[in-house]
C-alpha cells in the first residue's frame, strides 16, 4: 500500500479487501494443498 503514502492514493476498505485477496492469491501458489483448500474456501468466504 505504498501508493497511499507516495502518490496519495486515498484509503479505502474496497480497495484493501481487493489488494488483500491478489496478496493471497500469490501466497496460495506456494501453500502446501491442504493449506490450499483451506485458503480458497476462506477467500471466498471473505467479503
Amino acid at each position: 500500500m505504498n501508493e497511499v503514502v507516495f502518490d496519495g492514493v486515498p484509503v479505502s476498505l474496497r480497495r484493501w479487501k481487493l489488494i488483500f485477496k491478489e496478496e493471497l492469491s500469490l501466497i496460495r501458489h506456494r501453500a502446501k494443498p491442504s493449506l490450499n483448500t483451506l485458503l480458497t474456501n476462506w477467500t471466498c468466504n471473505f467479503t
